[in-house]
């Protein structure tokens, strides 16, 4: 239980963090995606990074019980893993998103799943 809080504050304050920023610079956040994509080779070492530390979640905290959060973190690790192993092994599957004009409406809703994610963790790593 104790790593559960540790992973819930952690993620908690990097989603209210993360989440903020993204809403309050959706233009920024938007232009650097789009620089990104034209950079594989650090796409593939922040694809390593990505799905080693959700395997290490995986493998030391892969609960999935209601309480504490335990069930989200788990899903995390999860999503890390399974989207650095998919750009590892099928890099060209960001190339559909090269030539795609991201509207900047999904920069919201992404903000502010974040937002309402890192809520809900920082309660559960700090308070509950």
């Amino acid at each position: 239980m104790e790593l559960t809080i540790l992973l819930a504050q952690l993620f908690g304050i990097f989603f209210l963090v993360g989440g903020l920023g993204v809403l309050l610079n959706r233009k920024k956040y938007h232009d650097a995606d789009i620089d990104l994509l034209k950079m594989p080779s650090i796409i593939l070492v922040v694809a390593l990074f990505v799905m080693g530390i959700g395997l290490l979640i995986i493998l030391k905290h892969n609960i999935w019980t209601a309480t504490g959060g335990a069930w989200l973190v788990t899903l995390l690790g999860w999503i890390m893993f399974v989207k650095g192993a998919l750009v590892i092994l099928v890099p060209d599957l960001l190339d559909m998103f090269k030539n795609k004009n991201f509207m900047l409406q999904w920069y919201t809703i992404g903000g502010l799943v974040w937002i309402v994610a890192g809520a809900y963790l920082t309660y559960q790593g700090f308070f509950a």
